[in-house]
């Protein structure tokens, strides 16, 4: 198969696996234990995602990429996760005060570990992505994820609370370590090792991608910390699930295609009108697709919450519907990253981070007085807002104009408003007429059949693209 349907049959899986893994274990412990364990994996996934990505992205930047880079990049990596760690375990008690739960202390001390677990992943991971191998990458994360998922589910069932939870990330992460090394072998650098010539090489690249990263991290995890801080963990675990449906959808169906571009665009140089190009269809492809999904999901969310979860988790509904609206915004900042990337801007793409993630941590301080909805709603319009500048950005830097790619997905987003609006409106009458389980197939249905009558009324290229090439799983 291809690079990109590989990327995308890894995220699908991985989302499905934890679909069904969510429906099992929500009804069992309801909203407060995620939102305990939301709360450490703010710190702990902090550590373990922003060195490990910092380190990938470095060694995938290396031209040539020899052995010793990978080595040193993987010593470096564990001694700063262990370092960060010991921070962790030491600092744990604090935290628990911080956040007024006593429970929180034991959990940041367990989950110490996991930085320096995750920190031997980076080596393979940038190795085989370099190779363009991604079926062991897919492999690794669904299948860490299913075996985790089973010690998890095993775990809640004999009553164990949010330690449920703890044992899930664990066995997870232990388990994506030992796939990537066995599938990676030799061209993972063989271990451990340090140069100082390769580690001058790897600094400077990985600098900026660590500014980019840690914003990117932030941006999605100080609200995090904020509302659980503020409102408590019962309404963090509402915010968990408002946000991780949109980004189970981002993560299938936007992330694959990116991090494939993130690759592919590096043969084409700044100015090129192929490379605009390239762009266009990037952004057009994905919007194709993830537009219609997530507003299509906006407008049926509650009634999938209300058949699915019991009382606990309805006060999330719609703060869930909101969240649906931040994947359209979304398409242009992940390809905005993925353009920048290849052309060796990190810096560029670090700056749109740090903006990105600022505004997000002002702007959900200044609304948590007013509730989650309130939250919800200013972070969907921060990123609307802050599209102009994503695109000025590539525009300036990569010498693609700007008000092209609003043309690129203008009318895609205008026709999938509209077909969002007329789902809404049927859905209250399907659910008189046939009930509430039928009327959710219904109106799915109902807005996958609208969605294609508009495109192929008022974007018939579009529509015959795609459908001939299907280029957003190559």
């Amino acid at each position: 198969m291809s690079p990109s349907l590989w990327v995308t049959v890894e995220k699908f899986s991985q989302q499905a696996v934890w679909l069904v893994l969510f429906a099992i274990l929500a009804p069992i412990l309801g909203p407060r234990p995620y939102g305990l364990f939301a709360i450490v994996m703010v710190f702990i996934g902090f550590c373990e995602f922003v060195t490990v990505e910092a380190a990938a992205e470095a060694l995938m930047g290396m031209d040539p990429l020899e052995p010793q880079h990978l080595r040193t990049a993987t010593t470096c990596n564990l001694i700063v996760a262990i370092l960060a760690g010991i921070a962790v375990f030491l600092l744990a008690p604090l935290f628990g005060r911080i956040f007024g739960d006593a429970q929180l202390g034991p959990l940041f001390q367990v989950l110490s570990i996991l930085p320096a677990i995750s920190a031997l992943t980076s080596a393979p991971t940038a190795a085989l992505k370099r190779q363009m191998d991604f079926r062991p990458l897919a492999i690794r994360s669904t299948l860490g994820l299913a075996i985790g998922g089973a010690g998890g589910v095993a775990l809640a069932l004999a009553g164990a609370g949010v330690w449920a939870l703890v044992a899930q990330i664990l066995l997870q992460r232990t388990s994506e370590v030992v796939i990537l090394w066995i599938a990676a072998g030799r061209a993972a650098g063989a271990g451990f090792g340090w140069s100082r010539p390769h580690y001058e090489d790897l600094r400077v690249y990985a600098a900026h991608v660590l500014v980019s990263r840690s914003m990117t991290f932030l941006g999605g995890q100080v609200p995090r910390l904020i509302i659980g801080y503020f409102l408590g963990p019962v309404d963090l675990g509402l915010f968990s699930l408002a946000t991780r449906f949109p980004d189970a959808l981002a993560q299938v169906l936007i992330a694959p295609r990116a991090s494939v571009a993130r690759i592919g665009l590096r043969r084409y140089r700044q100015g090129e009108e192929v490379l605009s190009a390239a762009f266009y269809r990037l952004l057009r492809d994905i919007a194709f697709i993830a537009f219609p999904v997530s507003i299509g999901a906006a407008a049926t969310i509650s009634l999938l919450i209300s058949i699915w979860l019991d009382a606990r988790w309805q006060a999330g509904v719609v703060a869930a519907s909101l969240m649906f609206l931040t994947i359209p915004p979304q398409v242009v900042f992940y390809a905005s990253s993925a353009v920048l990337l290849a052309l060796n801007h990190p810096r560029e793409e670090a700056k749109i981070s740090v903006v990105q993630n600022l505004s997000n941590a002002l702007l959900v301080l200044a609304a948590i007085p007013f509730g989650l909805d309130a939250v919800c709603a200013v972070t969907v319009l921060r990123l609307f807002l802050l599209m102009p500048f994503a695109a000025i950005t590539v525009s300036r830097v990569c010498a693609i104009p700007a008000r092209a790619m609003a043309v690129a997905i203008g009318p895609l987003f205008v026709l999938t408003l509209a077909m969002g609006a007329i789902v809404a409106v049927l859905s209250p009458v399907l659910i008189t007429a046939v009930g509430p389980h039928l009327a959710l197939a219904g109106l799915i249905a109902a807005g996958f059949g609208l969605y294609m009558a508009l495109v192929g009324i008022f974007a018939p290229k579009d529509a015959r693209y795609f459908l001939s090439h299907l280029t957003w799983v190559r």
